[in-house]
């Protein structure tokens, strides 16, 4: 005979609780997906829009995957702003992806709108600035890139190249230990892939500018893309920073500029760039890239790469 079942009651922990919402996001994902074969209208989705703060997450999951379904199209404007001003991160997140996957490559100019007012990047230079959360900011990046996906938009992709060393806008120097700031910039290197997915076989100078940014940013120093010679001397020594990544200048400055003593701070840009190249030279068979992605030769500078971004 087996002994009889134990009652167990596991008490969890605040920080237990805020570690489960991101996989209840997940759940809601998974929950919308399988309304795929369903028609789903507007009154169906306002109608199940929770009340309770708990449920908001799965929620925003949920409308991550009636975008990619195509179900968000029945959303009225006046809807989506009503969404949008509950001020909730989760659903916001969730809206957002789901509203430009839906249009993924359409270049619809009012989404385009929808989701620029939460990039200050992309906002116009006089307008009202507006404290955005680094999270919203990092999904409205990724429907940009979705919203723009082989456009080859030159506006578009100069912004994105520079926001990879920048971080994401009015976040507090106190919240760079809560927020990872290289979330941000491996949007915005994704973002700028998705913009110019394929587009890199062309030698405009568009291109060229674009790849030797890029390579700025993988290797923390420049290299003529034309002929493919390093120069030692584009990059000025840039002041020590401290242990948030963030140097004495860019605090004064307010720029938000991610430096190291080298210029650029590989270990947080590296990614973002090399997902960025890999995208925009996709299928063209380049040997050129192919060697700028090369692995370390040398056990001194294999040891000098996190291997978080070795895999990368």
């Amino acid at each position: 005979r087996t002994p009889p079942p134990r009652s167990v009651v596991v008490k969890l922990r605040e920080e237990d609780v805020q570690e489960m919402k991101w996989p209840l996001f997940h759940n809601g994902v998974a929950s919308g997906l399988a309304m795929s074969a369903y028609q789903v209208d507007t009154k169906w989705i306002i109608h199940n829009r929770p009340q309770d703060e708990d449920k908001q997450h799965e929620h925003g999951g949920f409308l991550f995957a009636l975008g990619l379904n195509g179900h968000l199209e029945a959303l009225r404007a006046y809807e989506v702003c009503e969404y949008l001003t509950q001020l909730n991160i989760a659903t916001t997140v969730g809206l957002l992806l789901g509203i430009a996957s839906m249009r993924c490559g359409s270049r619809q100019q009012q989404t385009l709108r929808l989701l620029a007012t939460h990039i200050a990047s992309l906002r116009p230079p006089n307008s009202l600035a507006v404290k955005v959360n680094p999270l919203i900011q990092i999904a409205a990046v990724h429907g940009v890139g979705l919203l723009f996906m082989e456009s080859a938009d030159q506006h578009l992709a100069s912004v994105f190249v520079q926001q990879i060393g920048h971080l994401p806008e009015q976040t507090e120097l106190k919240d760079l230990y809560k927020f990872d700031r290289h979330a941000y910039s491996l949007a915005c290197g994704v973002s700028l892939g998705m913009i110019m997915l394929g587009q890199g076989e062309g030698k405009t100078s568009t291109n060229l500018q674009l790849t030797s940014r890029l390579l700025c940013l993988l290797e923390g120093k420049h290299i003529d893309v034309k002929d493919g010679q390093q120069s030692s001397n584009s990059f000025q020594a840039a002041p020590a920073s401290d242990a948030s990544g963030v140097n004495d200048d860019a605090r004064s400055s307010g720029e938000g500029l991610i430096l190291n003593r080298n210029g650029v701070d590989c270990h947080c840009t590296s990614p973002a760039a090399s997902l960025a190249l890999t995208l925009m030279y996709l299928k063209t068979g380049s040997n050129e890239v192919a060697s700028w992605l090369q692995p370390p030769s040398t056990i001194k500078e294999l040891c000098s790469v996190r291997p978080d971004v070795l895999l990368m």
